[in-house]
């Protein structure tokens, strides 16, 4: 890894953690109570809110459902997540699990460049599936 990626790894890894710190404390949730809640010692806690750790994807994943964060604070969480792990958040990859064949579909993407239109038109079709 080269010197710039990893300083950027590092700042991603400060800024998520920092994220994660600021939502539990508007939450007013102690250290310790929230670790419980995520079920992880209090200590790991400690290290990925100061950006030392990554959480791991089930622990990101408990930790979204618990803050609940916004969806402008959630999709800001998932970026810096993904480009430190280099995986989809937890919830798409269950979404790709639970439909089988999709990843064709996310296959038939690469090489292209999907519009804001056309990602716009491919949620709303999906949205209007009924389950």
């Amino acid at each position: 890894m080269s010197k710039k990626n990893y300083d950027k790894q590092i700042e991603s890894k400060a800024i998520l953690g920092k994220l994660i710190s600021d939502s539990r404390n508007k939450k007013n949730f102690s250290l310790r109570s929230f670790s419980k809640l995520i079920n992880i010692p209090a200590s790991n806690l400690v290290y990925l809110e100061k950006g030392v750790n990554v959480p791991s994807p089930e622990v990101y994943d408990r930790i979204i459902k618990v803050l609940g964060p916004d969806d402008k604070l959630h999709k800001k969480m998932d970026q810096l997540y993904s480009a430190i792990r280099k995986l989809p958040p937890p919830d798409v990859c269950n979404a790709i699990l639970k439909n089988a064949g999709v990843e064709d579909v996310i296959r038939a993407c690469d090489g292209k460049k999907l519009s804001s239109s056309q990602m716009a038109q491919i949620t709303q079709y999906i949205l209007s599936l009924n389950n």
